[in-house]
């Protein structure tokens, strides 16, 4: 269940911080064409790590429909799993994933390449709510681990 938690808050922070990024972006910015390419900026073929409060994540952006990721918590204890995904690319450095675990862990992340950023959004069951299921909001901090 922490390591379901763990990586729920992992995914739902990406799809906040993606989303408010966005929403910050500047009318007249020239990068808002989705198919505008900044090899620079890419996910798919790369590796990051994401720092997040009370552990980190390294995923591995395989193709637009898969991720490896691996987390380490701050008492070392890890998590591992390939997922398969929703991948869409927002603009040239913003990136919406998401993915539902076997857990029912559901994970939406904006990922911002350019100011490496990422806001998660996790939703997770919990019988100590009422609609047995909680939400979880994650701010984490994004770097790239290779450049191919």
């Amino acid at each position: 269940m922490q390591n379901f938690k763990r990586l729920s808050i992992f995914m739902l922070s990406g799809f906040l911080a993606a989303s408010a990024i966005a929403a910050c972006t500047p009318a007249g910015n020239n990068s808002t064409d989705p198919s505008v390419r900044n090899p620079e900026h890419e996910l798919i073929g790369r590796t990051g790590k994401i720092t997040y409060p009370g552990f980190q994540a390294e995923v591995q952006y395989i193709n637009d429909s898969t991720i490896h990721w691996k987390t380490v918590d701050t008492k070392g204890t890890v998590a591992e799993e390939t997922e398969h995904i929703a991948y869409k690319k927002l603009d040239d450095h913003l990136f919406f994933l998401n993915w539902m675990e076997e857990s029912g862990l559901t994970v939406s992340q904006v990922i911002n390449t350019k100011d490496l950023e990422v806001t998660a959004y996790l939703t997770y069951k919990d019988a100590t709510v009422p609609s047995g299921r909680k939400t979880e909001y994650l701010h984490g901090k994004f770097e790239y681990i290779n450049n191919h």
